[in-house]
């Protein structure tokens, strides 16, 4: 994925808004959890993008410290959705189909993370499959 390095930085950190919210959506984030979520970070995202900002962090690992600030603030996940949205509409190109695909195995993996997937996990995971699946239509003339 090459961007420069502001919108990579944002891009991490709205996925991570997802992730957070996927993990947090029970009421509870476990370790288990956030464990899935670091393994996927550095095996697989790290795989599509290992662009370093101005203080030599790899750009992907956003993820991990914009997760971690929300945890540690108790942020209110309540419009996740609708930011996502909007923020995909705005940025398109950043959404290729192996992002997506990635996107929704995070997501899904952390589900799936501890026991098994309860009620508001699958909603919140339909909700970010049927954000990823919107195309935004090009401008009429």
């Amino acid at each position: 994925m090459k961007t420069d390095s502001r919108t990579s930085r944002i891009f991490y950190q709205e996925l991570s808004k997802l992730f957070y919210a996927m993990a947090a959506v029970d009421g509870t984030i476990r370790e288990e959890e956030l464990d899935v979520l670091k393994k996927i970070v550095k095996k697989q995202w790290y795989a599509i993008e290992h662009t370093l900002d101005e203080y030599r962090t790899d750009l992907v690992y956003c993820i991990l410290i914009t997760f971690d600030w929300l945890r540690e603030n108790q942020w209110n996940m309540k419009n996740v959705i609708a930011q996502f949205s909007t923020y995909k509409k705005d940025h398109e190109a950043l959404f290729t189909p192996a992002v997506n695909a990635l996107i929704l195995k995070t997501s899904y993996a952390i589900a799936s993370a501890f026991a098994r997937r309860n009620k508001s996990e699958m909603v919140l995971f339909s909700q970010i499959e049927a954000v990823l699946r919107q195309k935004q239509l090009p401008a009429k003339s």
